[in-house]
């Protein structure tokens, strides 16, 4: 032990100097080593996948669509909704016409650039949009807020 004492001193470091940076090459060198094992690991896995499995492979066919080819579904018409949309209810004193609601709905459509909605509660208690041959006891008149155009500007 003497001699790693005085090879340590004449290095300029103490015994527990050296050994410290010992251990910590020693460290070092496993941790590569270990880098270096699980990096051919990998390799080897990586060529076993991407070898070509030919019994696999068939030729295309033309057949009849099954129930996985569907027709592109069609969306309802936009409903009033009460996170996007600013939703105004309007109780009327008596039952009015469709066709008198949307008389007075094209002024309001025609100076709108953003989305306007109104519904009307029929006589059978079932919100829809206007219709001209029904009566409508309440009416949701609904103003999309914001929607990728932006905001709504102050004056609409």
């Amino acid at each position: 032990m003497p001699q790693f004492a005085e090879f340590a001193a004449s290095i300029g470091l103490s015994e527990l100097q050296l050994l410290l940076g010992l251990i910590g090459l020693l460290l070092l060198i496993i941790v590569m080593i270990y880098n270096a094992v699980r990096l051919r690991k990998t390799e080897q896995i990586e060529d076993v996948q991407l070898e070509p499995h030919l019994d696999k492979i068939q030729e295309p066919t033309f057949h009849e669509p099954t129930d996985e080819a569907r027709a592109p579904e069609i969306k309802p018409d936009h409903k009033i909704d009460s996170l996007i949309d600013c939703v105004v209810a309007l109780r009327l004193p008596e039952a009015i016409s469709g066709q008198e609601i949307q008389m007075l709905l094209v002024p309001i459509q025609n100076f709108s650039a953003s989305q306007v909605i109104l519904e009307g509660l029929t006589e059978s208690d079932r919100w829809e949009k206007i219709n001209p041959t029904e009566t409508y006891l309440e009416l949701q008149l609904a103003v999309q807020m914001a929607s990728r155009k932006g905001p709504i500007g102050v004056v609409e």
